[in-house]
């Protein structure tokens, strides 16, 4: 089950990394090392709604669905899968670890971790809503 990271959406032929530096494909100098976590796509409002990772079109936000890894045990789900970032990482599988132990700490050890959560895709709902944002505002 993808249960972190941000969700793949499409993938092309391009490197949009590449395209952004003005870079060939088979030339482009691995400029995607400067962005780590990819580059942010944001609509008119300033939401980012998409990120690019080379050829990748990614979610804008990044799923993190620890508080339904009991649900996830209880369906026969035996793989969490955990997409790496560049940041933080650490306290991600320690906070997944927790979740798998029933210990859902409290404050959040992933409000340290800079991204967007969504969950949307799990409740059937849009994948960038994030089902505890309102209970937690």
């Amino acid at each position: 089950m993808f249960a972190y990271g941000h969700l793949p959406l499409a993938w092309s032929s391009r490197c949009f990394t590449a395209r952004r530096y003005q870079k060939p494909k088979d030339r482009c100098q691995f400029v995607c090392q400067k962005h780590p976590e990819g580059l942010a796509l944001r609509s008119q409002e300033s939401q980012q709604v998409f990120t690019l990772n080379g050829i990748q079109t990614l979610s804008g936000a990044c799923q993190d669905l620890r508080h339904e890894v009991p649900d996830m045990a209880e369906m026969g789900v035996g793989v969490a899968r955990l997409s790496p970032r560049a940041e933080g990482m650490a306290e991600v599988v320690t906070a997944f670890d927790a979740a798998r132990r029933g210990e859902l700490a409290a404050p959040d050890p992933l409000s340290l971790v800079d991204a967007d959560i969504c969950d949307g895709y799990w409740h059937g709902r849009p994948g960038m809503d994030h089902s505890r944002a309102a209970s937690l505002g």
